[in-house]
């Protein structure tokens, strides 16, 4: 990649890792946001593996969110296959790991889910701030309640957003849960990479909003692989962000292989 790209994170010495058989992770030095996308069609078979994740995605969410674990559970053997130099692109989607895809997602689901009930208090508690404020008889101080619930709500979204990503991928690589609440390791993982995590999302959204956008104007058709395309993109940026971090002298996260529930 051109050290020029604009849109490289600000410690732009590319130092790209190279294949390794040792299941260490290797490290990068600055996160390439174009490069999450350009890596997706440098797989041969990037065509079917797009595919069949917007087909999982699609079939499956009407299964009790199924196909949206087994898609997270490859995004997670992607991001330690690629993370440990066993391929310079991704892996292709394996059924024989239909299995492994779906118990290493189901890790990262239940964590989630814990996860966004413990902010509902949270959420309860601004909700009922703006409503007592709204129905204080004063037209400033209901105004006032709405302004700070938008506020506080779009704080607690980032807050959350960027604890999420290191909490699930505690779960999803060790396949544990309570693995997942290392909150000195989460604490850790937020300090060194919460620039790149913002500006990646920010990024990232633009960019997928576009590629969708595609989809839908290719008959519609079009989505499944699209949606495809941003999930493989999505979790080639996570993977960027973990080697970064341990090239910043983070810890990594002890991998451990998918058992069974």
């Amino acid at each position: 990649m051109s050290s020029d790209n604009p849109f490289a994170s600000p410690e732009d010495i590319h130092s790209d890792y190279s294949p390794g058989s040792d299941g260490s992770v290797q490290p990068r030095s600055s996160v390439d946001y174009l490069e999450t996308y350009g890596k997706v069609f440098e797989n041969s078979n990037w065509f079917f593996n797009v595919l069949i994740l917007g087909l999982v995605a699609l079939i499956g969410n009407y299964l009790l969110f199924i196909g949206g674990i087994i898609v997270t559970g490859y995004g997670l053997t992607l991001l330690h296959a690629k993370s440990t130099g066993q391929t310079n692109t991704y892996p292709d989607f394996d059924f024989n790991k239909f299995g492994e895809y779906l118990i290493r997602g189901f890790w990262m689901f239940l964590v989630a889910i814990v996860f966004g009930l413990c902010l509902l208090p949270i959420f309860f508690v601004l909700a009922f701030i703006m409503g007592a404020l709204q129905h204080s008889g004063s037209d400033v101080l209901g105004a006032l309640g709405t302004i700070l619930f938008f506020v506080f709500c779009f704080v607690l979204g980032i807050i959350a957003s960027l604890a999420a990503i290191p909490l699930m991928l505690r779960a999803g690589l060790q396949c544990s849960f309570t693995a997942a609440f290392d909150f000195a390791w989460i604490k850790d993982f937020i300090s060194k990479m919460w620039v790149e995590q913002i500006v990646g999302a920010i990024l990232l959204s633009i960019i997928s909003w576009f590629v969708m956008l595609v989809g839908l104007v290719a008959l519609c058709i079009g989505m499944i692989p699209a949606a495809g395309i941003v999930m493989i993109a999505q979790w080639n940026f996570f993977t960027q962000l973990y080697q970064v971090y341990i090239g910043r002298g983070g810890q990594p996260i002890p991998y451990r292989d998918s058992g069974s529930l």
